[in-house]
């Protein structure tokens, strides 16, 4: 079977498929990134017991290069970025590390943030910054009900294609965040998540997933008062979407799927 036969159908024909590629060996698909002039996509994959990047050139689509390693809590893909003139890959993993790449597949760079536990990395749309969240685990403390544990937690801005010391900037953290959708794990086929959102913010990508047997959906919204303006709805449960990514052109997005299918999708003017 071809994967155009799984490609999501669209509910108000807004959204209209222009590509699909099933050439992942059967990984799950968990970040996406596109570079400025949407001529290469990056894609994170996992697949038990190892995770890893795929650079595809989206003229083919062939690969580029491929990089993988062995799966760990600490080895999640958080986030990818391309920088602004496309000559560097950004990956944020989970431990808080932030890992260059230049589009050849020679690595760069890596940046480390403050020691904890990390539970979000995000890295702005031109790579430039990233902001980690996470908590340090405190030793024990005795309080009225006894012992009970103590936990401090930070919100860390680093420079990830910057130039310069990474300095505190609550403006640009709140930026970041604010325009980067949270972490999410729809790993348990009954959840909704946000995916991406569009250049511009006005749109978002919504992936929904309710049980087993249910065909999974991709939503296409105004990000602001929640208006559908699209429902994409796949054909098989485990085709549903675990990341996406909007093109700087904000018609243009990408889909990944947990079975590793990836669908070129572009919205028709309003």
């Amino acid at each position: 079977m071809t994967t155009s036969q799984f490609i999501p159908v669209s509910a108000s024909s807004l959204c209209r498929c222009t590509s699909a590629f099933e050439g992942l060996h059967s990984t799950s698909v968990i970040a996406l990134a596109v570079d400025p002039k949407q001529s290469m996509l990056a894609v994170g994959q996992y697949s038990h017991p190892s995770a890893g990047i795929v650079l595809l050139d989206l003229n083919g689509p062939t690969e580029r290069w491929r990089k993988q390693w062995p799966y760990n809590t600490s080895a999640w893909i958080e986030g990818m970025a391309f920088s602004t003139d496309g000559r560097r890959l950004w990956t944020a993993l989970s431990d808080g590390r932030l890992q260059s790449h230049d589009v050849d597949g020679s690595p760069l760079r890596e940046t480390t943030a403050a020691g904890g536990d990390v539970s979000d990395v995000r890295l702005g749309r031109d790579a430039q910054w990233a902001v980690v969240c996470g908590s340090w685990d405190r030793s024990p403390g005795y309080g009225a009900w006894g012992a009970v544990d103590f936990n401090e937690y930070f919100t860390t801005l680093v420079a990830a294609d910057a130039q310069g010391d990474a300095t505190d900037s609550n403006e640009l953290i709140a930026s970041i965040l604010s325009n980067t959708p949270a972490h999410h794990d729809l790993f348990r086929f009954r959840n909704s998540a946000t995916l991406a959102f569009s250049p511009d913010g006005t749109l978002e990508l919504v992936s929904v997933v309710e049980g087993h047997e249910a065909a999974p959906q991709l939503l296409v919204r105004t990000r602001f008062n929640g208006s559908i303006l699209d429902t994409l709805t796949f054909s098989r449960a485990r085709d549903f979407a675990l990341a996406a990514v909007f093109a700087e052109d904000g018609v243009t997005f990408w889909i990944g799927t947990h079975s590793g299918l990836l669908f070129r999708f572009v919205t028709s003017p309003a």
